[in-house]
């Protein structure tokens, strides 16, 4: 019994350290059949976005190869990454856009080849509420034709420039300040005007017909001190209340005229 108790004094018992944590073992995770870009397509600078943008107007977003061409300082798949966030950016702005209740065309969301023919199709679909809101778009309508779509050139046209065409619209539209055009390309835009005056028939278009009138006579001003809207007043004779003065008996009866009566705008 001795030597048991001798034994059972020398055993030692270890106390494991509280230091040590044991870690769980990993899972081992499967390959995510949509992995993320690794490519960050928001780092882009002015001139890469400008070239896309005019790549684009050419070949339209399809076509990746001839995108690269533009866009050498981009890979193909930097290339793609952000043309696909930006038609994704754009079907949410359209969807936030949409009124309440109303859902987004389909065909909206979906840009063909013909990029320009796309957008002139919407804006012909889309509906405005005013009238002031139709003549904006048709202002940038015409000035987008003149500057972005491929025109011929006036050598090859008889001296016709179609761009010039279309900016004059775009300005006529919008009231702004009329540019000279050559008298060939003047000739073509009256014309034209002549004929979309023959075809508005009907007493309700009285008053398209005359806006148009006055923008065909505005075509062949050659000074633009000529230009104007409509009838000319006359500044040879009075007009309100002294022409009603004039028109007393007896206050002018010499009959002096008009234009030695009235006083000279000219500084003294």
């Amino acid at each position: 019994m001795d030597e048991i108790h001798n034994c059972d004094d020398k055993v030692e018992y270890s106390i494991p350290s509280i230091s040590k944590c044991t870690r769980p073992r990993r899972e081992r995770k499967g390959r995510s059949p949509f992995p993320l870009p690794r490519d960050n397509p928001h780092e882009w600078n002015e001139k890469e976005k400008m070239a896309l943008a005019t790549a684009l107007r050419k070949y339209g977003h399809l076509d990746a190869e001839k995108l690269q061409e533009e866009v050498q300082t981009k890979s193909l798949r930097q290339l793609q990454q952000f043309v696909h966030s930006a038609l994704k950016k754009y079907k949410i702005h359209l969807a936030n856009e949409a009124p309440q209740g109303k859902s987004v065309l389909k065909n909206s969301l979906i840009c063909s080849k013909s990029s320009f023919d796309e957008w002139l199709r919407n804006f012909e679909e889309a509906r405005v509420n005013s009238r002031d809101q139709f003549s904006k778009c048709l202002g940038k309508s015409m000035l987008f034709i003149s500057r972005f779509e491929p025109h011929p050139d006036p050598k090859d046209c008889g001296g016709v420039d179609y761009a010039a065409i279309y900016e004059f619209l775009y300005q006529a539209v919008n009231g702004y300040p009329l540019r000279q055009m050559t008298p060939e390309t003047a000739a073509v835009l009256s014309e034209e005007l002549e004929r979309i005056i023959k075809r508005m028939p009907g007493p309700n278009r009285e008053k398209e017909r005359e806006h148009l009138s006055k923008v065909r006579r505005l075509v062949f001003a050659e000074k633009a001190s000529e230009r104007h809207y409509g009838r000319m007043v006359d500044q040879s004779k009075p007009s309100g209340l002294i022409g009603n003065l004039l028109d007393v008996k007896g206050s002018n009866p010499l009959g002096i005229p008009w234009d030695l009566l009235k006083r000279p705008n000219q500084a003294l």
